[in-house]
């Protein structure tokens, strides 16, 4: 954490957020620094100094101090957001925004406000959630938890810590109540205010109720027992009431029967003795602190006491006294050897000992006064008071009560000051006391220890000594400890009265009432209780006796019985004025829900109901604003103004201002926007699209204008003869473009004949001039070029992270930002901004792919990726396209930014589109459309589902009068059965058989999304944490996952694979087979509020809608290959039909289209506002008949291919058979020859013969 501190020795300061390891980062050059911001995203720390008309800016360890280039007057707050700097402004008691690195760009916000002083920015981007140990969903302390400083690599530190009034358990994780800290005791009629004293943060004050009280005036605290002791003038006793229990009030009298008034008290917590005056007997009393052994220590005092005050360690004991003898007076305990110290006083009502001082009140003089505790150095503290009462010391504080005021002051001693008031609104205050735990650590004196050898009264004389008293009735022995019976007659008593003590009688009543009335107790021997008690009476046994107690001790967490039986089974219910915490404190109901937590586990401040947000649009009209694309209001006169106040620039739209004129001292950008007339031709960039730096431009403002030429030119630029400034590609061009023609002629032809130049030579009129490429930078040679590190400027040319490169640079943003147009600043992305991938076109309306060119055909971009220039040879053939490097060509592939919609077959330096089966090519060739009729659209409005024509100029009313609007839906596209969620968590299903509004309904926790399964029949939900398969009738159904999220929704289906796609919680989307086996992540990153999935079934693609961002994106079933492109405001639910996805919007509340190759032209389906919260594109199962027919095609080849199979076989059965009747017609051959051989030889032998 950051700090400032302004005074005599201003600094800047830097330390833990646990308070430790703090030390001055800066403390030079500081008058007075007021505000303090700290830009994460650049690690630099700005503060304002308003007495110097200063702001600056430092690194986190206070190095590279620099001042923000701009002028400033009495700046009090600022915050950074982006690019600006926003800071209020005293002396013109306005809000201005800067940019804070080069000062331009001045623009005032808000104007006469009045004393501008806190400031603060509100974006996600800014509190981005990270994985801490002091996270508010999981703590890890019971009360505060605060994190330290750690080292890099390290695992995030923290400390536990309490509030005042608490301690630190030994686990050092869990606050424990701490009676250690001091607190003042006033009191007020019926009831006792305990008022914190080093209180933070919270009501510093508690009351403890004392219903039977009537007017309590004196107090005072008992350690032992921790128990408040308090008068009670108009009842005439004194009582305790204990303050550190959950117990129901309940009063102790410790002595009744009081004739006089008892305006003060005193406990004496060494010895065990209660003292109090008494104004009738004109005396001080002393009794044991149960009651017990009551003595009168002075019967007759010179006047009537008021006010008491001890000292236990010194033994000494102060009284006051009002009348002919007033004053102040000095004793030991045992009220002997007393001496007035203080004589200077008229009407004393209380007195007070702290640190070896005495003060005192005196509501006649109207002061408070005080002295040494002898009586010497006596000074008047506080004069003018009206009636001052009691009151109480602690440390350097004066507390009194004023009885005309009804306020408890406070005083500084040693600043001699009064102090804000410690309590008001309380009338009839009286009796103040103060309770430090450190006054009752062991005090040694003559009474501490075995009560001083007395066997009942002991009173400390001085610091050691000590005096034994007696009761009355008994006399003190000779050992001056012990006290003996000296009654020799006894007190005769009346038949309602018992003897007590032998000098005494008491109320029969009193008799076994499990309390000393007599001091011997003779009052509560040899009892025998009733067996049983009243009904309004709770039986139990204490000191082995039966005893009755009234009901209202039981559960009240005092020990009343044996063995505490009263307190068990009690279930510590709080009363109905208070609120029941979840670790069972109580605390008022009127604290509830207050932001400040009061139950030590904060359960007092959870579930709290808030304020519904109103929507942008309801915001803005609703105050006759102008609500911007991001979503923020502005005021309306600040339309069309010249000057941007929406972050786009929608405000100035050219065609809502019907085309944008500047003021006379404004320039007109070429992307419709304004700047100041001075910053036109200055080196700098100042419109988005650089317009105002174009070279033809500042040609003709140093050429034309009567200005005097600037004193240098940039490094970009040659300086004429005449001073003027011309680009250095005008050089040598035989065109003149210096006013005296000194650019041209000379030595521009031959200059670059035999150049030595490392890049580029320029030629001059007086010889070669070499220059660098783009990003690179000259050596003292003038030769030789070498890489410039265009990080290392002293403005930044990144708004937040820069990378060198060689010859180049790139800007990066921190994550939750995104670069601008320019690739140079960094926008916090939000509803309007661009997704991840994308960036804002030129004119910053619409999103582009971003890495790919946006100049005309013909055209790349430029190597700085701002501009465009011709392509000249490097512009490839059709069919192919251009390298990476943007030089080379190749042939065009496949691409998952796609030009065609469904297949895309490559070919060596072209392609063709193909379509899946029961789809067929568009006329472009490119996009694919489904052969059977046109898709029926089921959308769920609010309470009924209705039919839409594709186009939109059809509607039908399917379901009406539905309870709960619908939040999802699915149809069996063969049956028309419908199912859908409702906002009421139920599941239903309509059928051609269901009666209107009798809908087939499934009980379920809270269901929020249904998907149908065409293969099965089965019906898929998600329910709170778990996803459930049923039958298609719901009447079966099963669990299959068991989830850790509570937000599922969005399930969706993919049947033929088998697979099935659902939103988990806000942040991820997740898949796993349709039996909820192997699961896991899709997407777990760059989702802000996914709401709708949709599957693309003929390219495999899985599309997402986020609610927050506003976009729509898709990827692969695997989570690769993501892209992803702003559709429109508050998408809510998505289906894909053909090139087209269908998107409903709630903002619009309009069903729009986007064509899927990713062209960002939504088109109105439905021309009106139809309210759309979900719906179904009824003919997508026509990819179902296509993945039928394919099989059913491929059936009927492979039947083909077997028939084609047995036609082979039956040939080459054909051909064996034709082989085997030419072997028998050559086995026959054969035999003919042999047989004609045969004839032959016997021919011949015939002719022999």
């Amino acid at each position: 954490m950051y700090w400032t501190s302004a005074g005599d020795t201003p600094y800047i300061a830097k330390g833990s957020m646990d308070g430790s390891d703090w030390d001055k980062l800066i403390t030079e050059d500081l008058i007075y620094p007021s505000g303090l911001f700290l830009d994460q995203t650049t690690e630099r720390l700005y503060w304002a100094d308003p007495k110097k008309g200063r702001i600056a800016s430092s690194n986190c360890d206070g190095t590279d101090i620099q001042d923000v280039p701009c002028e400033v007057g009495a700046a009090q707050n600022l915050v950074v957001f982006e690019d600006k700097l926003i800071w209020t402004e005293l002396n013109t008691s306005s809000v201005l925004m800067v940019n804070k690195f080069t000062g331009k760009g001045l623009k005032t916000l808000v104007k006469m406000m009045k004393q501008p002083r806190g400031l603060y920015i509100a974006h996600p981007v800014l509190y981005k959630p990270e994985e801490r140990p002091c996270r508010s969903d999981n703590p890890v302390c019971s009360d505060l938890c605060l994190l330290s400083q750690t080292t890099p690599g390290t695992e995030p530190s923290y400390r536990c810590a309490c509030p005042v009034g608490k301690n630190l358990a030994i686990n050092q994780t869990v606050c424990e109540d701490s009676h250690n800290s001091p607190f003042l005791m006033v009191g007020h009629i019926d009831e006792i205010i305990k008022v914190d004293l080093n209180y933070i943060g919270k009501i510093p004050y508690k009351t403890f109720a004392v219903p039977s009280a009537k007017k309590i005036v004196a107090l005072d605290f008992d350690p032992v027992r921790d128990a408040a002791v308090y008068s009670d003038m108009t009842r005439g006793v004194i009582g305790a009431r204990k303050l550190f229990t959950r117990s129901v009030p309940r009063e102790e009298v410790i002595v009744d029967h009081i004739a006089g008034d008892v305006e003060s008290v005193v406990v004496d917590w060494v010895a065990g003795n209660l003292m109090w005056t008494d104004s009738t007997k004109g005396s001080i009393e002393v009794a044991r602190l149960n009651g017990s052994f009551h003595v009168a220590l002075s019967e007759s005092l010179d006047g009537t006491p008021t006010a008491l005050a001890i000292y236990p360690k010194n033994g000494m004991l102060f009284y006051s006294t009002i009348g002919d003898n007033a004053g102040i007076s000095q004793c030991d305990m045992s009220l002997s050897g007393c001496l007035p110290i203080i004589s200077v006083v008229k009407d004393c009502r209380g007195i007070a000992v702290d640190a070896d001082r005495l003060y005192w009140t005196d509501q006649e003089l109207k002061h408070i006064g005080t002295a040494n505790l002898d009586g010497s150095d006596p000074k008047i503290l506080i004069t003018g008071l009206e009636s001052p009462t009691s009151l109480a010391v602690h440390g350097d504080v004066l507390f009194w009560l004023d009885s005309a005021t009804d306020i408890l002051h406070k005083y500084s001693l040693s600043e001699g000051k009064a102090l804000w008031n410690a309590l008001t609104g309380w009338d009839s205050m009286t009796g103040l006391s103060l309770v430090d735990w450190q006054k009752y650590t062991t005090v040694q004196n003559g009474c501490s220890v075995k009560n001083g050898g007395c066997s009942h009264l002991c009173l400390a004389r001085g610091a050691h000594g000590r005096a034994c008293k007696c009761p009355e009735g008994l006399s003190l022995n000779e050992d001056e400890a012990t006290c003996q019976d000296t009654t020799e007659e006894t007190l005769e008593c009346s038949v309602e009265e018992m003897l007590c003590d032998k000098v005494r009688c008491v109320e029969l009543s009193k008799l076994c009432d499990d309390r000393l009335d007599c001091e011997d107790g003779m009052d509560e021997k040899n009892c025998e209780r009733p067996h049983t008690c009243s009904s309004e009476e709770f039986a139990c046994t204490h000191n082995n006796r039966d005893i009755c107690i009234p009901f209202s001790w039981v559960c009240d967490g005092d020990k009343d019985c044996d063995n505490a039986t009263e307190e068990a089974n009690c279930d510590k219910s709080c009363s109905t004025d208070e609120f029941t915490c979840v670790n069972k404190d109580c605390v008022p109901n009127d604290v509830v829900c207050d932001e400040l937590i009061d139950c030590g586990d904060g359960s007092d401040e959870t579930n709290c109901p808030t304020i519904p947000d109103l929507m942008p649009e309801d915001l803005c009209s609703k105050y006759g604003m102008f609500l911007c694309e991001s979503g923020t209001c502005i005021e309306s006169s600040n339309l069309c103004d010249k000057k941007p106040d929406c972050e786009d620039g929608d405000d100035e739209d050219w065609f809502r201002c019907g085309g944008q004129v500047c003021g006379e001292d404004d320039f007109l950008c070429s992307d419709g926007f304004c700047i100041e007339q001075r910053y036109r031709c200055d080196g700098e960039r100042d419109c988005n699209d650089n317009s105002d730096e174009d070279p033809v431009l500042c040609i003709n403002v140093t050429t034309t204008t009567l200005a005097p030429p600037p004193e240098f030119c940039s490094s970009d630029m040659f300086r004429c003869e005449s001073g003027h400034c011309i680009p250095w590609t005008s050089m040598c061009d035989g065109a003149e473009d210096c006013p005296n023609g000194s650019d041209e002629g000379g030595l521009c032809e031959s200059a670059c004949v035999d150049s030595s130049c490392n890049h580029v030579c320029m030629p001059t009129p007086t010889g070669s001039l070499c220059r660098c490429h783009e990003g690179f930078t000259m050596l003292s040679d003038n030769v030789t070029c070498i890489d410039q590190d265009e990080c290392a400027v002293s403005v930044p040319l990144c708004s937040q992270m820069c990378v060198n490169t060689e010859g180049s640079f790139s800007c990066r943003c921190a994550e939750g930002y995104s670069l601008t147009s320019d690739n140079r600043g960094c926008k916090a992305m939000g509803r309007s901004w661009c997704a991840e991938g994308n960036s804002l076109t030129s004119d910053n309306r619409g999103c582009k792919v971003m890495g790919r060119s946006w100049c005309a055909e013909g055209k790349g971009l430029t190597s700085d990726n701002r501009g465009c220039k011709a392509m000249g040879r490097s512009w490839c053939a059709e069919g192919n396209r251009l390298t990476s490097n943007n030089r080379g060509c190749k042939a065009m592939g496949g691409s998952w930014w796609s030009m065609w919609s469904q297949m895309c077959v490559h070919t060596d330096g072209f392609f063709f589109c193909r379509c899946g089966e029961g789809n067929r090519l568009t006329s472009n060739n490119r996009g694919c459309k489904a052969m059977e009729s046109r898709p029926t659209i089921l959308l769920g409005r609010l309470h009924e589902i209705v039919n839409l024509t594709e186009n939109g100029h059809s509607m039908q009313e399917v379901i009406t009068d539905i309870k709960g609007e619908v939040t999802s839906l699915d149809i069996n596209v063969h049956t028309g059965d419908i199912y859908w969620t409702n906002s009421l968590g139920r599941v239903l299903m309509f059928t051609k058989k269901t009666i209107a509004g009798k809908y087939q309904r499934l009980v379920v926790s809270h269901a929020s999304s249904v998907a149908y399964d065409w293969l099965t029949g089965n019906v898929y939900i998600t329910d709170v944490k778990r996803m459930v398969v049923c039958s298609r009738n719901l009447i079966w159904c099963r669990i299959i996952l068991h989830l850790s999220e509570e937000k599922q929704r969005g399930v969706t289906l993919h049947p033929p694979k088998g697979l099935m796609f659902w939103i988990d919680g806000y942040l991820s989307v997740r898949k796993s087979w349709m039996n909820g086996e192997n699961m896991e992540h899709v997407l777990n990153s760059g989702l802000s509020r996914p709401v709708a999935l949709a599957i693309d079934y003929v390219q495999n693609r899985l599309y997402v809608i986020d609610n927050f961002q506003g976009t729509l994106e898709f990827c692969d079933f695997s989570g690769e290959n993501r892209q992803t492109y702003k559709v429109l405001k508050q998408p809510f639910s998505v289906d894909v039909f053909e090139d087209w996805v269908y998107v409903t919007d709630t903002h619009f509340r309009a069903l729009m289209r986007v064509h899927k190759n990713g062209v960002l032209k939504p088109e109105s389906c439905t021309g009106a506002y139809i309210n759309v919260l979900r719906l179904k594109l009824c003919t997508r199962y026509a990819n179902l008949k296509a993945l039928e027919a394919q099989a059913q095609s491929l059936e009927a080849q492979a039947q083909a291919l077997k028939a084609q199979a047995l036609a082979v076989e039956a040939q080459a059965l054909a051909v064996e058979a034709q082989a085997q009747a030419l072997e028998a017609q050559a086995q026959a051959l054969e035999a003919l020859s042999m047989a004609v051989e045969a004839q032959a030889l016997a021919v011949e032998a015939q002719s022999g013969s």
